[in-house]
């Protein structure tokens, strides 16, 4: 027995190859017949069938969507190209040099828009602040006079040439190299203030001496004569420190009697020693103090018929 089976494209190519194949053992029969004898050939089953694979189909249909996309895309592409052909070539030529060009002009115009509007930010900022920026301000509002301006002083500048230079154009008149000059000339400032008092024409012009607050007909110890000793009071915004430094650096006679007491508006111990005070010297600070606290201050000692003599503004700007 010999068993074919033949695997085609389709049933009729099965059947033509196995047409083929019988036709290849009839021709070979004599040879058969010769080397096994006399027999006879016959076709047992012959069945041809044909076998459909579905993933096939499922794959060849997914096939044909994707060659479909990738048609149409291609053809997009070959329209796009199309119109790059037909457009016009730029005008300007983006090499190296070109490009860095034109990012510098970016930078410089980026640059110059952030400073503007850094400028406008501090300038509306300025406006907004209560704080003390300018010391004519104290005699337009309070109507109180700016006995000295002391300038701050800096320990270390990086570009002091830079600084100098906005100084000026800033319009400032005072000098950092001065500060310890000026604290001079603010304490004879207000020994001038006292002694003007001092020798004041009051009452139809009847030359007297003030009757300071606190003083006494006779010492309470002695039955002396009371001290003319005039007791004079710095308070205000700047810290202890900055009024004993400035205290410091003048020289004053035994009629005064000079006194650094903290801030009345924070410090309750501040208060006894205004009121045994004859006279009250503020000392504010630029940028640090604000209008509205040193108007508290103002009404404090106006209520307690405290004399001020004026203002003494600390950490002014001034030119390096």
């Amino acid at each position: 027995m010999v068993r074919l089976n033949v695997r085609d494209v389709d049933a009729q190519g099965c059947e033509e190859i196995l047409a083929l194949a019988l036709e290849g053992i009839l021709a070979k029969r004599p040879g058969i017949v010769a080397a096994i004898g006399e027999h006879e050939l016959n076709t047992v089953n012959q069945a041809v069938y044909e076998a459909v694979n579905l993933e096939l189909d499922e794959w060849q249909k997914a096939n044909i969507q994707y060659v479909t996309g990738l048609s149409i895309k291609l053809q997009e592409k070959a329209e796009e190209y199309a119109r790059w052909e037909q457009s016009v070539e730029p005008q300007k030529e983006y090499t190296t040099v070109r490009i860095i060009k034109d990012s510098i002009k970016k930078f410089i115009l980026a640059f110059l828009a952030g400073a503007v509007l850094a400028a406008a930010f501090i300038a509306f900022r300025y406006i907004m602040s209560d704080k003390l920026e300018d010391a004519g301000e104290l005699k337009n509002r309070f109507g109180i006079r700016v006995i000295a301006q002391i300038p701050k002083v800096h320990k270390k500048r990086v570009w002091v040439g830079i600084d100098r230079l906005f100084a000026r154009m800033g319009g400032l008149t005072l000098y950092e190299r001065d500060a310890l000059t000026l604290k001079r000339v603010a304490a004879q400032s207000v020994k001038a203030e006292l002694a003007a008092l001092e020798n004041s024409v009051i009452d139809d012009g009847i030359a007297k001496k003030p009757e300071f607050c606190g003083t006494k007909g006779k010492d309470s110890a002695s039955g002396s004569p009371a001290s003319k000793k005039v007791r004079v009071v710095f308070t205000g915004h700047a810290t202890p420190e900055e009024i004993e430094s400035f205290l410091s650096a003048a020289e004053w006679e035994k009629s005064y009697g000079i006194k650094c007491v903290p801030n009345i508006l924070n410090d309750p111990s501040a208060v006894s020693a205004i009121m045994d005070a004859d006279y009250v010297v503020l000392v504010e600070k630029q940028g640090g103090s604000t209008c509205a606290e040193i108007e508290r201050e103002l009404e404090a000692l106006f209520a307690w018929k405290k004399k001020v003599l004026g203002f003494i503004v600390t950490d002014v700007d001034a030119v390096p």
